[in-house]
């Protein structure tokens, strides 16, 4: 099991406490001095619930996220999930197509050889079909998962039961300066696009002049999940292959070349989700309003979060928060499940203010520029001598507010990346369980 080192002196000074002391006895044979420290361990009382998520960013120009997914994603315990990829495009040159004409157009998709899927079995068939964005898009927006993207809807390509080939290169014959050569690129998808190349080739060379003037004539693709489609595929997006490769030949019988990559600086790229939880456990819980709280439900995209409400604090008084631990234990419904459907890296915790505005709360800042794992906690850890897989929190500063009235008692538990990612997580929640989520707190106060 993974340690956490930044709490090594302070566990170890607990273990010396609890073998010296009984709960809530006085320390004055350990420390001597004129205001002895009374250090207590409690668990606190608080409720917990799968909470409605609300639209989560998934652009920003400021943020670098290199892979992307489409797919469906669809189970008895979160229902259905689509997600959409949208993107702009790129240019490297300004083609003439004076007298030329078109031989095709294929759409290059690199594949994520690492994140490669989720939520399907291997062999599971990808489905989904390509759409013009008729809307603008811009680098300088911030786009959300559940940002409006106009489409024509008429699909200019499609994709039907693909299974990924994640190992072979592609051969491609490709132009050359001087002629076609056959060149080798790593696995990849490749999917014919002629229709809107015959929209491309009518385009001058002054709808190349700049990359701005390029994406006002030509405003993105956005591919999206069709029926049949098992799982979420990802792409690197941002590789250089994957982008519009448009073939033709020159007034001279000349073949060339032209692409049109994503650009990293240049182009949104972003996801958008559309959720459906019917007859899901998600939905039940939601009909419920919390009552039902034994299973807590976390997913990313736009899905739920959990909402923990701290009860009655009396029992603390005036004590100084010395050490305050949220724990969250993973329900594994089977072993399959969390193959196919890995759960949550990393959680974070924010404060659900009073208006509903949600801030991160200070323990996660305190440790956002350092290792968030080691100064906060929050990753997924298995634990080898019990077999439970869980997540710890050090929420010691903001606990230490909520006792202080300088912060309110809801928290809500959300995936760090929860815009980039299609991760869920079904977690235990309040029950007679020995894995029910606990939230546990050592404090001292002087007598």
């Amino acid at each position: 099991m993974s340690k956490k080192l930044f709490f090594i002196s302070l566990k170890a000074f607990v273990v010396l406490i609890f073998i010296a002391c009984n709960k809530g006895s006085d320390l004055t044979a350990i420390l001597d001095g004129p205001d002895p420290i009374t250090i207590t361990f409690d668990e606190i009382p608080f409720e917990a619930e799968t909470y409605p998520g609300d639209s989560s960013l998934t652009f920003n120009d400021s943020a670098y996220i290199p892979s992307y997914f489409v797919g469906n994603l669809t189970d008895s315990y979160f229902g259905s999930a689509d997600a959409n990829l949208n993107f702009q495009l790129g240019i490297f040159s300004e083609p003439d197509f004076t007298g030329a004409t078109l031989d095709s157009v294929v759409l290059s998709l690199e594949y994520d050889t690492i994140l490669m899927r989720y939520g399907a079995i291997e062999n599971a068939p990808i489905s989904f079909q390509v759409f013009e964005i008729t809307s603008d898009l811009s680098t300088s927006e911030n786009y959300y998962s559940s940002s409006p993207v106009e489409i024509n809807p008429e699909p200019i390509g499609e994709v039907i039961g693909l299974v990924p080939n994640f190992n072979d290169t592609i051969m491609v014959v490709e132009p050359q300066t001087l002629r076609a050569d056959t060149v080798s690129y790593v696995p990849h998808l490749r999917i014919r696009l002629d229709r809107v190349g015959r929209e491309l080739i009518q385009f001058t060379k002054e709808d190349f002049a700049s990359i701005a003037i390029f994406q006002e004539k030509f405003k993105g693709i956005s591919l999206r999940p069709t029926d049949g489609c098992e799982g979420a595929l990802f792409f690197e997006m941002f590789s250089g292959l994957s982008r519009l490769n448009l073939y033709y030949t020159t007034a001279g019988d000349t073949a060339k070349l032209v692409q049109m990559p994503v650009l990293e600086s240049r182009c949104a790229v972003f996801n958008t989700y559309e959720h459906d939880f019917s007859g899901s456990q998600v939905e039940q819980q939601f009909a419920e309003g919390g009552t039902n709280d034994s299973i807590l439900y976390l997913q990313s995209m736009q899905g739920p979060d959990i909402l923990v409400s701290v009860g009655d604090l009396s029992v603390l008084g005036q004590s100084t928060i010395n050490y305050a631990e949220l724990q969250l234990n993973l329900y594994v419904p089977s072993e399959q499940d969390t193959m196919i459907f890995p759960p949550i890296d990393q959680l974070i915790i924010q404060e659900l203010q009073e208006d509903g505005t949600k801030v991160e709360i200070e323990d996660v800042l305190f440790a956002a520029g350092n290792q968030l794992d080691e100064f906060f906690g929050g990753d997924l850890e298995y634990d080898e001598d019990t077999g439970v897989t869980s997540y710890h929190f050090n929420i010691t500063r903001h606990f230490q507010k909520i006792l202080s009235g300088e912060a309110t008692n809801k928290m809500i538990i959300t995936n760090i990346y929860k815009g980039a990612q299609p991760n869920r997580s079904i977690i235990y929640g309040k029950s007679e369980n020995s894995l029910s989520a606990k939230i546990k707190v050592t404090h001292s106060i002087s007598n």
